[in-house]
């Protein structure tokens, strides 16, 4: 049960792609994963847009990879690649385009509503 359980909690890290899980950690994995991601920049994104700097998709492609399940603030990220704010938003529209991201929008709660809230959470 126990080796289940270290098995369970390690799958999420080795990612989920068939070719990926077969390959032993290490090198051949991240080789996978490296051909994988140049794949996506000159194959699909370059059928779609034509983008003239792949390099620049590429390195968006690893700080949103690293901000995964965080706050990803796009001003933050162009500065941080060195993009304008609108080549951001335009390369952020074709990885959402191609299936790559999501983006979910923040949860706002208005004055009013966080009342209504907690007062169903007191009754249950």
């Amino acid at each position: 049960m126990l080796a289940d359980q270290a098995g369970l909690h390690s799958a999420p890290l080795r990612g989920g792609y068939p070719q990926a899980v077969r390959r032993d950690p290490g090198r051949r994995r991240a080789r996978f994963f490296d051909s994988y991601v140049t794949d996506l920049v000159t194959r699909d994104v370059q059928q779609i847009s034509g983008i003239e700097r792949p390099a620049e998709m590429r390195r968006l492609l690893n700080v949103v990879a690293a901000r995964m399940g965080t706050l990803a603030v796009a001003q933050s990220m162009a500065k941080d690649i060195a993009l304008p704010r609108r080549t951001l938003s335009r390369y952020l529209d074709l990885l959402e385009l191609i299936f790559v991201i999501k983006r979910i929008p923040g949860l706002v709660i208005e004055p009013d509503h966080a009342r209504d809230i907690g007062a169903q959470t007191d009754r249950h």
